[in-house]
């Protein structure tokens, strides 16, 4: 495994670590949701480079895998996206997460935080996309 790919691994896992300390009030589900999606992170680097384990014989495990990281990421941060909403329906689940959860965000300051976010993905990205080809 390339040094690139340890460390985007380390940064995973530290990444996992560092959200469950902060959100530690959360309930278990969630705990055991992040670990899981960090270790499926890093098993993919694990399975691309064929580090400690052989691929999967099966490219389903591999897309399984890669579903609940998306799954699990856009269900972690589902209070960071607009809400579409009629007006003067405001359900008591949204009241209560948008008073947890109170962004201001400029313009700039999000274009800026879509590119740095767009750039940390790219090698994640690109070891999927290699490894799902390398089934094919």
């Amino acid at each position: 495994m390339p040094f690139w790919a340890i460390v985007y691994c380390l940064m995973i896992l530290l990444s996992g670590i560092i959200v469950i300390f902060i959100h530690k009030q959360r309930p278990a589900y969630y705990i055991a949701g992040q670990i899981l999606s960090s270790l499926l992170g890093v098993l993919i680097f694990v399975f691309y480079y064929e580090s400690f384990f052989t691929r999967p014989q099966s490219l389903v495990i591999i897309v399984l895998m890669v579903a609940y990281i998306f799954y699990w990421e856009l269900w972690e941060n589902r209070y960071l996206f607009p809400k579409i909403q009629s007006q003067g329906q405001i359900s008591s689940d949204t009241e209560q997460n948008n008073a947890e959860f109170q962004f201001t965000v400029t313009k700039k300051s999000f274009i800026v935080f879509l590119i740095g976010t767009i750039a940390i993905f790219l090698p994640f990205l690109y070891v999927v996309i290699r490894l799902i080809v390398s089934y094919l």
